[in-house]
C-alpha cells in the first residue's frame, strides 16, 4: 500500500531529489531548482557532507522560512545520528525507508525545522507499511 502524494510529500505536489558527487554540486543543483520554483528538495545523504548542503542552503536563504524558497530536507536516513545531523542543519523535513527501534525511539522527539510539521516519515512508514 503506498501513500498518497499529499501525505508522503508533506502537501507538496513535487518533491526534487537531489544527490550529487559533491557538496558544492548539491549546493549548485538544489538552488536552481528552488530558483526555478520547486517548492521541496531532498538531499539525499549519500551526498558528501550532506547536513553541510542544508546548512548552506538555509544560509544562502533558499530555506522557506517566510521568504517563499523551498522546504529543503534529508533522505534516505538511516541511523540517529544522521537525523540529528541534519536536524541541527535546518532540515524542514525527513525521509527514512524504515522503521527500527533506533528512529522509533525519536519520533515526536525532534523538533523539525521552522514551519509547522510534515507527516513524520516513522509515521508514514507506519501507514504505507500496515
Amino acid at each position: 500500500m503506498t501513500a498518497p502524494l499529499p501525505l508522503a510529500a508533506g502537501a507538496a505536489p513535487v518533491v526534487a531529489v537531489v544527490r550529487a558527487p559533491d557538496p558544492g554540486g548539491a549546493v549548485a543543483a538544489a538552488e536552481a531548482l528552488v530558483r526555478g520554483g520547486v517548492p521541496a528538495v531532498e538531499i539525499t545523504m549519500t551526498t558528501p557532507d550532506a547536513a553541510a548542503v542544508i546548512a548552506e542552503l538555509r544560509r544562502r536563504g533558499l530555506g522557506r522560512g517566510g521568504n517563499g524558497g523551498a522546504a529543503i530536507g534529508a533522505g534516505t536516513l538511516r541511523s540517529p545520528a544522521e537525523v540529528e545531523a541534519v536536524v541541527a542543519a535546518g532540515a524542514a523535513f525527513l525521509v527514512s525507508p524504515r522503521l527500527d527501534d533506533a528512529l522509533a525511539a525519536l519520533e515526536g522527539a525532534i523538533e523539525v525545522g521552522d514551519e509547522p510539521p510534515p507527516p513524520r516519515p516513522l509515521v508514514l512508514e507506519r501507514l504505507t507499511s500496515s
